[in-house]
C-alpha cells in the first residue's frame, strides 16, 4: 500500500494560515485535515470537531499526559495539540493529511517525518519585518487574540 504524505502549512498566527488550507480542501476533496485540540472557548462561528477539538483544561493535561498529541504548544496564552491517532491512520492507509500549525508545530512534524512531509511556511503580508508585525498585531487584535 503506498504510503500517506503531510503537507504542513505553517506561519506566525494571524498570517492566514486558515483561509490557505480552506483554499487547498475545497480543491482536494480526497485529503484529510488534521483538526488541532484546544482548550481555548471556541470563536464566533468556530465548529467542535471541524474547526479544533475543544476541551477543559484538565481533558488536555490528561491527553498530554497519555500521549495522545504528537506535538503540543502554548499560543497566545492557550494550549493546541496535534493528535496523533489521525496522522499516524493517514500515513498509514495512504491519505494525504493537511496541517494548519504554528511554527514550532511544524518543525516538529517535519523532524519526525521528514520522507512523508511537505512543509510550506507562509510568510506574513508586509514589505519589511516591522509592516508585517503591525498587520499581525492588527489580526490579532480584529480576532480577539
Amino acid at each position: 500500500m503506498k504510503q500517506g504524505k503531510l503537507i504542513v502549512i505553517s506561519a506566525p498566527s494571524g498570517t492566514g494560515k486558515t483561509t490557505i488550507c480552506k483554499q487547498l480542501l475545497s480543491r482536494n476533496t480526497d485529503w484529510k485535515f488534521s483538526i488541532s485540540a484546544t482548550n481555548r472557548l471556541p470563536r464566533d462561528g468556530e465548529i467542535d470537531g471541524k474547526d479544533y477539538i475543544y476541551m477543559s483544561n484538565e481533558k488536555f493535561e490528561h491527553a498530554i499526559k497519555f500521549g495522545d498529541f504528537f506535538e503540543w504548544e502554548w499560543v497566545h496564552g492557550n494550549k493546541y495539540g496535534t493528535p496523533i491517532g489521525p496522522m499516524e491512520d493517514a500515513l498509514d492507509d495512504g491519505y494525504i493529511m493537511l496541517f494548519d500549525v504554528d511554527v514550532k508545530g511544524g518543525v516538529s512534524i517535519l523532524e519526525e517525518f521528514p520522507e512523508s512531509t511537505i512543509s510550506i511556511f507562509v510568510e506574513p503580508p508586509g514589505d519589511d519585518v516591522a509592516e508585517q508585525l503591525e498587520i499581525l498585531e492588527e489580526r490579532l487584535k480584529e480576532r480577539g487574540n
